[in-house]
């Protein structure tokens, strides 16, 4: 939990101040660290934690579950956590960056609520945060 909490304050400060998205200064976002309103880095928690437990109480267990983690996450990301808290209520705001970090991804799929870059590490985070959970658990 600590070391999400860290990503999470960390990487959503650098990346929003790279131009990316924004964070709108309004009452429902409440105080703020830095750039990012704080219950942000509990919403990673939330999602990270939840998405590997999801597949664990459905009798999935080691690599099958933590993949699944990344496609639970991402998923929901994509169906509920973008179009509610960004699109309808507006808590962040994205725009179109030219040299972004996932400018390999054509500038025709960003056809989504957020751009695809979002999605693919609303993916790839899960897994590598759970792994490194997996690895502790396993070594320690």
């Amino acid at each position: 939990m600590i070391l999400i909490l860290f990503v999470a304050a960390v990487g959503e400060n650098f990346v929003s101040s790279r131009g990316y998205y924004h964070y709108t200064e309004q009452e429902t976002n409440g105080p703020f660290l830095r750039r990012m309103p704080i219950w942000i880095m509990f919403l990673w928690v939330f999602t990270v934690q939840a998405s590997v437990l999801i597949p664990l109480s459905f009798g999935l267990g080691g690599i099958s579950a933590i993949v699944a983690s990344g496609l639970i996450a991402a998923s929901a990301d994509f169906y509920f956590i973008e179009p509610l808290m960004s699109s309808r209520i507006g808590l962040w705001l994205w725009k179109s960056v030219d040299n972004g970090y996932f400018r390999f991804i054509p500038r025709e799929m960003n056809r989504f609520t957020a751009p695809p870059g979002n999605y693919l590490t609303w993916l790839m985070f899960p897994i590598l945060a759970n792994l490194f959970l997996a690895f502790l658990v396993i070594f320690l």
